[in-house]
């Protein structure tokens, strides 16, 4: 889709549900009592369940908005981890809260003047939160700069990182080097991401840490990485008064590779790499060591960049589940209705509220924005209630991903739009059936076998055995339901 039809879409989206008036729905939409037609598809589909194979346990809802009814319940008050179907909801929220237009500023501060070229100051990185300042950006900060004339820095490069709360990872039993469970805060880079990469030589390995982009790789050496003799863990992490330390086994690294591991001080991270560009454009500064300021410092704007508009920015987290995009707009959505914010659970608690406040009758149990941490719970029931409300259908269809209907039914005039959610052994898939000349059918497919997935140690959640047959298996049993709603309501 163009980016220009894309934005016209969810703009009118957004002005339809500022004019909605919602019906007036019951607490709990109604079953509706199932009989001929309906009972045999609903037999049809209990017996996929049960011929599928799949371990653990299976709940669907599908909704019709128009008559507030559930047109085929199994499990449905079941609760389960909704994992990244979580996103649908943090999408609404920071729409809700923060508006379609809302950018992020990240600004550089000068608090001197400049004389001669020099800047007899301070540089200050004033952080947003921005989720998605990347390399490249810093870049054209330090540009920004030269063009102000600025040759040289008389103090020091500073971080002003209080935009939003410190979070040192999402979920807390993720193991320590996946990159998809990052620290989030105020002045976040690459997705809190720093490139680990290896080759083997003749005189061992060589390894190489970066912040790299399409146009650079700014080295990382507040970072180090040490090759050890072991088997498993294949990483572990500390840290000291001022470096992050990693180790990888061996063995697991082969002859060559790569993979991107979180970093824990971002803002860190951020500034030696703004300090990096500053010294390729042959700016000098004075005091090379970059530190915290705790308060948000007097001064000027000398260098600025904004972020691409809220809308654009969930329609990419939608496309590829980001979670600390979720997990920012979450945080930054709470700010707007709460005083303060200390942690994510306190600003999905805020978003619960919002929800329950906005869909009466749901009981959204999420303790993050992103789905990431297990803890959360949410009924198919409630997923597909939420999915039907007005709330969702005049603003969510156009940030959701159309799922291929190749596999399950050759009718053009049908589209399914859906958020996928997965987690060790938790496969959910969540979204509208959308047929020809008549509103969507919202549904929720949850599955999950928490005893297996609860029995695993933090090493094995990294590639659990038996993991991605699971998925597979409950991607298939997902298909096979739409398949069956499809060829009933189609």
């Amino acid at each position: 889709m163009r980016r220009r039809t894309f934005m016209a879409g969810i703009a009118a989206s957004i002005a339809q549900y500022a004019q909605a008036s919602p019906p007036q729905l019951s607490a709990r939409p109604i079953q509706r009592p199932l009989g001929g037609a309906d009972a045999h598809s609903a037999s049809k589909i209990q017996n996929i369940i049960a011929q599928s194979g799949l371990s653990g346990e299976v709940a669907v809802a599908l909704m019709d908005p128009n008559s507030n009814q559930i047109i085929n319940a199994i499990s449905v008050d079941k609760l389960f981890p909704p994992a990244s179907v979580s996103k649908c909801f943090t999408t609404l929220y920071a729409l809700h809260n923060l508006g379609y237009a809302h950018r992020f500023t990240t600004r550089v501060i000068a608090t001197g003047p400049i004389q001669a070229g020099h800047l007899n100051g301070d540089l200050v990185i004033i952080g947003d939160g921005d989720p998605h300042l990347f390399t490249n950006h810093l870049a054209d900060l330090v540009t920004q700069i030269h063009n102000e004339g600025v040759r040289s820095i008389q103090g020091r490069v500073k971080i002003w990182d209080n935009a939003l709360p410190s979070i040192a990872q999402i979920d807390h039993l993720q193991p320590v080097h996946v990159g998809y469970n990052p620290t989030v805060g105020g002045l976040n880079l690459n997705f809190n991401r720093v490139y680990f990469e290896w080759e083997q030589t003749a005189q061992g390995y060589a390894l190489r840490l970066d912040a790299r982009d399409e146009f650079s790789k700014p080295p990382v050496k507040n970072m180090q990485m040490r090759i050890v003799e072991r088997d498993i863990p294949v990483f572990t992490y500390a840290t000291n008064t001022t470096h992050e330390l990693w180790t990888v086994a061996r063995g697991a690294l082969g002859r060559s590779g790569g993979r991107w591991l979180p970093t824990r001080r971002p803002s860190a991270y951020a500034a030696e790499v703004f300090s990096w560009f500053l010294a390729r454009k042959g700016i000098y500064v004075r005091r090379s060591s970059p530190s915290s300021e705790e308060a948000n410092p007097g001064g000027y704007v000398i260098a600025q960049h904004d972020s691409a508009p809220l809308g654009e920015i969930l329609q990419d987290m939608m496309k590829y589940s980001t979670n600390l995009t979720a997990e920012v707009l979450g945080l930054r959505a709470s700010q707007k209705t709460t005083a303060s914010v200390a942690n994510l659970r306190t600003s999905a608690s805020s978003m619960n509220d919002w929800l329950a406040e906005n869909v009466p009758g749901t009981q959204p149990k999420m303790v993050d924005h992103s789905g990431l941490g297990g803890r959360s719970e949410l009924s198919a029931q409630d997923a597909a209630q939420l999915l039907a409300s007005p709330l969702c259908l005049n603003s969510l269809p156009a940030f959701l991903n159309l799922v291929s209907t190749d596999e399950i039914d050759n009718n053009s005039n049908i589209k399914i739009m859906a958020k996928t959610g997965s987690l060790n052994f938790v496969s959910n898939l969540a979204g509208y059936l959308q047929f020809a000349h008549r509103q969507p059918l919202a549904f929720a497919i949850f599955c999950a076998d928490l005893p297996r997935r609860n029995a695993l140690s933090r090493v094995e959640r990294d590639r659990p055995a038996g993991g991605r047959a699971w998925q597979n298996k409950a991607r298939s049993l997902s298909m096979q339901i739409l398949k069956q709603w499809i060829s009933h309501h189609g």
